[in-house]
């Protein structure tokens, strides 16, 4: 039955087939591993991405917090800071309002 051809090639893939069988993990495992394993590399991969990109948001977010913070405050330290001074004579600085 065997005697055509191919037999000779049938018989090798049969042999080879069955190793390959004893060999191989079951589908489910294997999967599971590959998957298990992506993960970890997943978790290196986000850890070494929050080292590098955290301390650049932070600096950013409390930069915008400051800039909101004054913009609401500037009525109450802009006087103080850029008001008008000038000297008497002994040296103490006198100040002179403006009126707007």
């Amino acid at each position: 039955m065997n005697d055509d051809q191919a037999g000779a090639l049938r018989q090798l893939a049969e042999e080879n087939a069955s190793l390959q069988k004893d060999v191989l993990p079951p589908r489910r495992e294997f999967h599971s591993r590959r998957k298990k394993s992506e993960r970890e590399e997943e978790c290196t991969k986000e850890e070494l991405q929050e080292r590098n990109t955290f301390p650049l948001i932070k600096l950013i977010a409390a930069a915008f917090l400051l800039l909101i913070a004054a913009m609401f405050t500037y009525d109450l330290w802009s006087d103080k800071l850029f008001g008008p001074v000038m000297r008497e004579e002994n040296g103490k600085p006198v100040q002179v309002e403006i009126e707007k």
